[in-house]
């Protein structure tokens, strides 16, 4: 590492501890935020997307957001055993990639090609990966403090 490198990540890890968190867990925190933001956002428009823009039914759009809750909840009570099982950064990053894979899987042959069902098993399936990433760093996050 360059000197102006190591300098950047000891701004970096100071400015962390500063806020209370450890540094070892800022990336955590970071894409937590971005899981949360992405989440919300999405939550406000997307099933007015789906009924205007897609031609979905309301029915239609109703089953696919109640099947991406449905595997949520079923991603919560996976996350905290697995976190156990295999580690909590090995299911923060099979949330994460789980979550990107199927969002361009939704977004792509879903949506921009019009396959229905795709875009809904995509969708819902995508539900896992967001509590494997927020539940395994809770996990994280209190197994690594005192």
């Amino acid at each position: 590492m360059t000197a102006a490198t190591t300098g950047r990540v000891n701004s970096a890890a100071r400015s962390a501890d500063r806020l209370g968190m450890p540094p070892s867990l800022a990336l955590g925190f970071v894409g937590l935020l971005l899981f949360m933001i992405g989440d919300g956002v999405e939550s406000n428009y997307l099933s007015s997307f789906l009924i205007h823009t897609e031609g979905y039914t309301e029915s239609t759009t109703a089953f696919t957001i109640s099947m991406y809750g449905i595997f949520v909840a079923v991603g919560s009570w996976l996350a905290g055993t697995l976190s156990s099982v295999i580690g909590p950064r090995r299911v923060m990053w099979i949330g994460a990639a789980v979550w990107v894979g199927l969002e361009v899987v939704f977004l792509i042959p879903g949506v921009t090609m019009g396959n229905g069902w795709i875009a809904i098993s995509a969708y819902a399936l995508r539900g896992i990966g967001y509590p494997f990433f927020a539940y395994a760093f809770l996990v994280w996050l209190t197994s690594s403090r005192p």
